[in-house]
């Protein structure tokens, strides 16, 4: 999801954001992080940029797994799949990420 918003936005900071968000989801433990957390939006100018961030909040799935995965981890994800996570965002190192 990282490259993608890097791609579509044409920005690497979207791809931080998204990052970010996806962050936010984890410590939040908002495991309901679906697609629509994910959503762009195009201008009639044909420009892409990312949907604002709703429906964030504390919320458990049954399995304790996140419906949107950290590099194939839905619970629990190791700081390694954090870090690739930050690579494909488009973050330099993993200490600006980590920050």
């Amino acid at each position: 999801m990282m490259t993608v918003a890097v791609i579509l936005c044409k920005s690497p900071a979207t791809g931080q954001l998204q990052f970010r968000r996806a962050i936010f989801n984890l410590l939040a433990c908002n495991q309901d992080d679906h697609s629509k957390n994910w959503a762009f939006l195009q201008s009639d100018n044909g420009e892409w940029q990312p949907a604002l961030f709703y429906d964030v909040t504390f919320s458990r799935n049954y399995f304790g797994e996140h419906a949107k995965s950290f590099t194939g981890f839905g619970k629990r994800p190791p700081l390694k799949a954090l870090q690739k996570l930050a690579d494909s965002a488009g973050f330099a190192r993993w200490s600006i990420a980590e920050k």
